[in-house]
């Protein structure tokens, strides 16, 4: 989902900007950060959770992720933005429930 999201985000980015200045970097740097965090998910689910570099790396990328955006949104308000937050918090406790689960296995 948030690889989706960081997908979307860079094809979008020409019917939200008219002209390539330094705000639009910021909005595909986005984009690209999303799809970042969500290859180390990748990487830490197909590992079943278990390697603890990959499990750490993941949750650290997931919180500056969600801290990013969480800045940004309130250095450039949008509707967007708001749901790249829903979707990182979704995705920072999915990930820290399948490494519970884990542990637990």
């Amino acid at each position: 989902m948030i690889i989706l999201l960081g997908v979307v985000h860079i094809v979008l980015t020409p019917v939200w900007f008219d002209e390539f200045v330094m705000r639009v970097m910021w909005y595909i740097a986005q984009g690209l950060m999303a799809i970042l965090v969500g290859f180390v998910n990748i990487m830490a689910a197909r590992n079943r959770w278990h390697d603890p570099v990959t499990v750490r790396l993941c949750h650290t990328a997931n919180l500056l992720g969600l801290g990013f955006v969480v800045i940004y949104s309130f250095v450039d308000p949008a509707p967007p933005s708001y749901a790249a937050i829903a979707i990182l918090v979704g995705v920072v406790i999915g990930a820290l429930s399948s490494t519970r689960h884990a542990a637990r296995n």
